[in-house]
């Protein structure tokens, strides 16, 4: 693996795609390249949806959530409370 995300990028955009052309790859990373030269990226951290914190939820295990998920308290609540919501 590359510490280079916009070459790991293309490398799994290749993988997902293998009838991809290698001139259109280049031209993405080429112009990925353009936009984000000297730029430091930040990556997000992908969190869970609500729907599947609410799911995953029983009553009692908050603690295990949110190690499990890396996730807060108020995080878990806030998703079964849109879950109740939006059932009404």
């Amino acid at each position: 693996m590359t510490d280079d995300p916009i070459a790991r990028l293309i490398e799994l955009l290749l993988h997902i795609q293998p009838g991809m052309e290698a001139e259109l790859a280049l031209q993405i990373e080429k112009q990925l390249r353009a936009e984000f030269v000297g730029e430091r990226v930040y990556v997000k951290k992908p969190k869970p949806a609500p729907e599947e914190i609410a799911t995953k939820f029983d009553g009692r295990n908050i603690k295990e959530l949110t190690q499990g998920l890396g996730i807060s308290r108020a995080t878990v609540y806030r998703a079964i409370k849109r879950r109740r919501d939006l059932s009404r």
